[in-house]
């Protein structure tokens, strides 16, 4: 259960940086590789959690 949280949370943060990124164009470039580093993150986490 912890996992389906955590993929919740990162997916709201992901929704918040597009958001972001539509409304301020300066801020959003800024954000724009902190998005990129929790969908890698996101990928991960589910990839070690699909293999255990």
């Amino acid at each position: 259960m912890p996992q389906k949280k955590l993929v919740s949370r990162r997916s709201k943060i992901c929704a918040r940086e597009i958001v972001v990124m539509l409304r301020v164009n300066i801020a959003g470039m800024l954000m724009a590789p902190y998005l990129l580093w929790v969908g890698f993150a996101s990928a991960l986490n589910i990839g070690f959690w699909s293999l255990n």
